[in-house]
């Protein structure tokens, strides 16, 4: 059953790049900067150009399975390694053009209390944990846009509690 997955999978991604290309549609996702014992975590697609990224996805805003930026990044979590992190700290937004998609593209931030990952087999190739100040390369401009976002939020925040 999982080759089937992976087969379907592998004919139907280049059909969407295909459809991105040619209706260039707006959509919404999520990106998880998500903490265990000071490293992250960082996935890798089997898809595309299988760089280090960060775990996320689509969020679903067709009724009846429509739901928030925060549902929606907590439910990727849970599918794509196993993960629960509640809370999840809203970082910021930013917009990207990349693969024909004008995507915009909620962050949050959450710690999770155990290291243990189960990445989801058809769509993850791995799933590992990394120092802060040793992410693998090559690495997807996402790492980049979020550990932005979450250094200004940190800022923010250091700057708050002095006040």
């Amino acid at each position: 059953m999982a080759f089937l997955e992976q087969t379907f999978f592998n004919i139907a991604y280049p059909l969407r790049l295909l459809y991105w290309f040619v209706f260039r549609p707006r959509t919404q996702s999520v990106k998880c900067l998500i903490e265990y014992d000071g490293k992250l975590l960082l996935v890798r697609s089997r898809y595309w150009r299988r760089y280090w990224t960060l775990p996320g996805g689509r969020i679903r805003i067709q009724t009846p399975f429509e739901e928030s930026p925060v549902d929606a990044a907590k439910r990727e979590l849970r599918e794509v390694v196993g993960l629960t992190a509640d809370p999840l700290v809203y970082l910021g937004i930013y917009d990207t053009g990349r693969h024909f998609l004008k995507d915009s593209v909620f962050c949050f931030y959450g710690k999770v209390d155990t290291a243990a990952l189960s990445p989801h087999g058809v769509e993850i190739l791995e799933a590992r944990w990394f120092l802060k100040n040793a992410l693998p390369y090559p690495q997807s401009p996402t790492i980049g846009n979020v550990l932005r976002l979450y250094t200004y939020f940190k800022s923010r925040s250091e700057t708050a509690v002095r006040r």
